[in-house]
């Protein structure tokens, strides 16, 4: 009895070193570290903000939306900012612009993917888009 209690003790406890080794050799995925700045183009104080994302992407949007209260507007199958923390904007007037690292992009936000370290700057400004996309 003796020998079947302790060659049973033996075996979890070889079990558990063995499983603690394997799971000191399993990678966890990275994290994104952006930074997402905010310029309210005078309507209010320019913020600042870092993220952290566990996730294995995060688009330009994704990044805002987790620092600020975000409202969209879908145009087809299109998705553009209405608004940042209430700060709407206006159609031919004023509108909501993004830089990756300080350089536009192509694309919008909602299919840009940000790199670990980037730094995402949103420009409430002259809405330069809605004449050209009305004479498309």
């Amino acid at each position: 009895m003796k020998n079947s209690i302790l060659a049973a003790t033996f075996a979890l406890l070889l079990f558990t070193v063995s499983c603690s080794s394997v799971q000191k050799n399993v990678q966890m995925p990275e994290k994104t570290h952006v930074t997402v700045e905010i310029d309210y183009g005078g309507k209010m104080p320019s913020g600042k903000s870092e993220v952290v994302w566990d996730e294995s992407q995060i688009t330009a949007l994704q990044a805002l939306q987790a620092v600020a209260k975000v409202e969209t507007h879908p145009v087809g199958k299109y998705t553009f900012v209405a608004s940042i923390n209430q700060v709407e904007a206006k159609r031919g007037d004023m509108g909501w612009y993004y830089t990756v690292n300080g350089k536009k992009t192509k694309k919008l936000a909602t299919w840009y993917i940000l790199e670990n370290g980037d730094t995402v700057t949103w420009i409430y400004k002259k809405d330069v888009c809605s004449e050209k996309g009305d004479k498309e």
